[in-house]
């Protein structure tokens, strides 16, 4: 894991580097969310509609996130969470939401427990959607950095930018191999497609403790320490600065989204 972390600070060194000549640019993302005309009819479309989640994540793109054109969200169509080719159109089908449900229904919690997983799982598949987004859009030398990067960056816009972003990212972590074993799951769907695997769970548990979460994991010896963690996190946040809008309040604790 410790050359994991590595790699990914050297790869926030080549987004720096990237983005250092860039002329500073006016923050005024357009993003729009669409619901399909068949959306009401999906079981999930209330789900979804009723949390107000893809609004919230909408809310904290344009007002946090340097994102430098506009973007659009369709909630609904079918496959896995996707962006086109051009970074202008982010999918977040309903097949999504119900494969994570599928993928919980064997984990023996309570329903109103396995329905906030999966509603945080969703969110942070959209956030880390609009991770890539961000990347490509800032990132001027053409050289796409991959899974590493966006898996940081969507901590980071989580623990960082999202009310009840630590709760979205332990939830989600929850998903990652390291817990999902014995868990029946399509070997196609969005986390095994994502490599979220143990490296990445325990990439993530870094990441949370780093930000000051109190957890009950304690890191493997071959991983980082407490203390490594917070200094490695606190480098992460530092360098992803760039990547969100300029002059930001502090978001405090089960607030509404701030601006800036």
């Amino acid at each position: 894991m410790k050359s994991y972390l590595k790699q990914s600070a050297c790869a926030l060194g080549i987004i720096l580097c990237s983005t250092s000549m860039a002329s500073e640019q006016v923050h005024a993302p357009v993003l729009t969310l669409l619901w399909p005309e068949a959306g009401p009819a999906h079981q999930s479309f209330s789900t979804i509609k009723e949390t107000g989640l893809a609004e919230a994540v909408i809310t904290m793109a344009e007002q946090r996130m340097a994102l430098r054109g506009p973007v659009t969200v369709v909630l609904g169509g079918g496959g896995k969470p996707r962006i086109s080719q051009d970074s202008q159109v982010v999918v977040m089908p309903y097949e999504h939401l119900q494969q994570i449900e599928k993928d919980l229904s064997n984990g023996g919690a309570k329903d109103h427990e396995q329905r906030q997983v999966a509603l945080d799982a969703f969110t942070y598949s959209l956030v880390h959607q609009l991770a890539h987004v961000a990347i490509e859009q800032q990132e001027e030398s053409g050289q796409w950095l991959g899974e590493d990067a966006a898996a940081d960056l969507t901590m980071i816009t989580l623990l960082e930018h999202i009310p009840d972003g630590a709760r979205i990212a332990r939830n989600a972590l929850s998903l990652f191999d390291k817990q999902a074993i014995g868990m029946v799951r399509e070997t196609q769907n969005f986390w095994s497609s994502h490599e979220l695997n143990a490296e990445r769970y325990w990439a993530g548990i870094c990441q949370l403790l780093g930000s000051g979460q109190v957890l009950d994991e304690v890191l493997p010896e071959d991983q980082m320490s407490n203390e490594e963690c917070r200094v490695h996190y606190a480098a992460l946040r530092n360098s992803w600065g760039q990547m969100f809008a300029q002059g930001l309040l502090p978001l405090e604790p089960e607030s509404e989204v701030a601006s800036r």
